[in-house]
């Protein structure tokens, strides 16, 4: 069993008031008295880019079937080439899912808005994949902007899309950000 230790040990090897007598003794703090760091503005403002990605993904899957007939006949399908009941199933298979990794993401968000790094880690792998499938979504980009008004729409979202998730990536990773994942 050890013995507590006493600050006032000359003996005490660790005692680093008589190791270094050049140096002032260490401040003694009590754990209510650490602060955690004042969140940066780099971090709110990634927080909030994921949030408008989130809403342009969540607007984006809702206009989609409104142009869907127009897309399919944009790209040569044939006629009566999706089923009725099939589509609207797949529409809204389509939306409860983007639904849900909308609000899986916002959480991320959050988390990582709190200073939870390990949130941070997983938003930058998730945008990572969805700039790689934006960029393939790019090849189809000129078919959105072909069928008119909500097409063209559909597009311009799809390319701010890509920015804020450039946006938030790039501000998580600032220096001030880093600083205060290390230390929260």
């Amino acid at each position: 069993m050890t013995t507590p230790r006493d600050p006032q040990d000359p003996q005490d090897p660790w005692n680093q008031q008589h190791q270094r007598p050049d140096l002032p003794p260490a401040p003694q703090a009590n754990p209510g008295e650490y602060q955690a760091l004042p969140r940066p503005k780099s971090v709110d403002t990634a927080f909030t880019a994921w949030l408008v990605g989130v809403a342009l993904v969540v607007v984006q899957t809702l206009l989609t079937p409104l142009v869907s007939e127009d897309l399919m006949d944009e790209l040569g399908a044939p006629e009566g080439f999706a089923m009725e009941g099939a589509a609207g199933a797949g529409e809204t298979a389509g939306l409860i899912l983007t639904l849900v990794l909308a609000a899986i993401f916002a959480v991320f968000a959050y988390l990582m808005r709190g200073g939870a790094n390990w949130a941070r880690i997983v938003l930058t792998v998730l945008g990572g994949l969805g700039l790689l499938f934006g960029l393939f979504g790019l090849i189809t980009l000129q078919v959105y902007f072909a069928i008119g008004f909500l097409g063209s729409l559909i597009g311009v979202m799809s390319l701010a899309q890509l920015a804020v998730t450039i946006v938030a990536i790039v501000f998580m990773y600032r220096t001030d950000a880093n600083d205060y994942f290390r230390y929260s």
